[in-house]
């Protein structure tokens, strides 16, 4: 069991460490809603000992850095699952309002803290379509849309 703690949090750490120097080492790729079925299906398949996209984007209500909305599917202990991470400022404003979703809409999210990082985390349902809600319904994102798109452990189409 401690080897599955262990594994999350190094995919945590990950994350955050990603978040801050995301844009300067690690390439992006741009996608859009229609991609998140192949970004799920690729990750799952995935045998990394880590592996997880990333995908950002700043809400057209509000532009700029601070806003920066951070969502991601990971695998922890070999699920695939959603994460809301509890890093970017808009993201930990938003928590009440993604929870609140989240279960309106039929999903368990657990809120989770590993090394001092809190999430919120679903490993059941259709995680495409939490995504692509949490993408359009509470950030009114076009599904065309630009993304942002990181990844580890797996490769994604250029």
């Amino acid at each position: 069991m401690k080897a599955v703690y262990a594994l999350a949090a190094v995919t945590v750490i990950a994350i955050t460490a990603l978040m801050l120097i995301r844009r300067r080492t690690f390439p992006t790729h741009e996608v859009r809603t229609a991609d998140l079925a192949r970004i799920l299906s690729q990750l799952s398949a995935s045998t990394a000992h880590r592996a997880y996209a990333m995908l950002t984007f700043t809400p057209p209500d509000r532009p700029g850095d601070e806003n920066v909305v951070s969502l991601q599917f990971s695998l922890e202990a070999g699920h695939p699952g959603f994460d809301w991470v509890l890093y970017q400022q808009r993201n930990i404003a938003d928590e009440a309002r993604f929870v609140e979703y989240a279960r309106s809409a039929g999903f368990s999210p657990r809120r989770t803290e590993l090394n001092g990082v809190t999430y919120w985390r679903v490993e059941r349902g259709d995680l495409v379509a939490l995504c692509s809600g949490v993408i359009t319904n509470i950030y009114h994102l076009s599904p065309t849309a630009p993304i942002e798109l990181i990844t580890e452990g797996f490769e994604w189409p250029t």
